[in-house]
């Protein structure tokens, strides 16, 4: 089943089940979230051993943070979910340059977008809820006299998201705790970003092929009575 056909299912739904007490509610928050980036973090570890002479090396990228928003469906103890999040990473290297006589600066971003749909179930004011989630990982680097950053690498693919949910709720608005766990259903391939680096004339190390699952945690702000 697709997303749009899932979509349409989970619609469907909210008709059959209108003449239920629901509410519908606006969130908005912040997420972390933690992932080992093996395919990506060897090549920023070779990129610092080959330039010993950095002053300041590139950070490896294990913690992302960034913008959570959505919307929720609820009715009873069951939910629907609507989400959007966009965590990204920067790493900077910098240093003066023994070869040439200059000074190196470098930038590197990782970002992860994720669209999702999921289904939650409340016990009282803790819940549990998994996500099918459309999820965009881009690395960029930026480029020389240009605002603009360099695409290096891009992978669109499906995750999947379960998580817990610990609520606070009032009559005007709800505070909530979501630690969660996402696994993407394929591997990213981080090869371009070795070439771009490295040159085109490197090896494709299977090290650069690496599954990535993120383990996080969203604080979130919900309008509306909960």
């Amino acid at each position: 089943m697709n997303m749009k056909k899932t979509i349409l299912a989970f619609a469907f739904i909210f008709f059959a089940l209108g003449g239920l007490k629901s509410q519908f509610n606006i969130k908005v928050g912040y997420a972390f979230a933690y992932t080992e980036a093996d395919g990506l973090n060897v090549i920023m570890r070779k990129y610092n051993d080959a330039n010993p002479w950095l002053e300041n090396k590139f950070d490896e990228f294990h913690y992302f943070n960034g913008l959570e928003l959505g919307v929720r469906y609820k009715f009873g103890n069951l939910g629907f979910d609507l989400s959007f999040n966009n965590l990204s990473k920067s790493s900077e290297g910098q240093g003066n340059n023994p070869t040439t006589g200059s000074y190196f600066k470098d930038k590197w971003n990782a970002s992860l977008i994720d669209y999702s749909l999921g289904i939650e179930t409340y016990y009282g004011n803790i819940g549990i809820g998994t996500a099918l989630c459309s999820t965009r990982f881009k690395v960029t680097t930026d480029i020389s006299n240009s605002k603009n950053d360099k695409v290096v690498m891009k992978s669109n693919q499906y995750s999947s998201r379960f998580y817990l949910i610990f609520s606070l709720p009032t009559r005007s608005t709800a505070v909530a705790l979501k630690p969660f766990v996402e696994i993407p259903w394929n591997n990213f391939n981080f090869s371009a970003v070795n070439q771009e680096i490295f040159g085109s004339g490197v090896d494709n190390d299977p090290a650069y092929d690496a599954k990535m699952m993120f383990f996080g945690i969203s604080a979130l702000f919900y309008n509306g009575p909960n």
